[in-house]
């Protein structure tokens, strides 16, 4: 009988064994579909913030050419020669 209870006992063992093993794979699993699903977050939100940057760069841009153009058009002799010109047709 004392052969049976240990030959039971290293069965239990080696099933408990397995069932760790099981658990840790199906852990390591899980942290490695996580993970993945965490990287493909990453990328997704890296273009958008590309997008976005992209967009503001060409905000920039347009805002440094719209400046210029109202330093054009507010030039001290430009402003002169409009109010002269208003100034001849008497106001309107």
């Amino acid at each position: 009988m004392s052969q049976y209870s240990t030959s039971v006992a290293a069965r239990a063992a080696m099933a408990v064994k397995w069932l760790f093993a099981g658990v840790a794979f199906a852990a390591a699993a899980g942290i490695a579909i996580g993970t993945a699903a965490i990287k493909a977050d990453n990328v997704n939100r890296r273009r958008e913030l590309e997008l976005l940057h992209q967009e503001v760069m060409a905000l920039e841009v347009t805002f440094e050419r719209e400046k210029a153009a109202w330093r054009r058009a507010v030039e001290p002799r430009r402003l002169a020669r409009m109010w002269a010109r208003l100034d001849a047709r008497g106001g309107e």
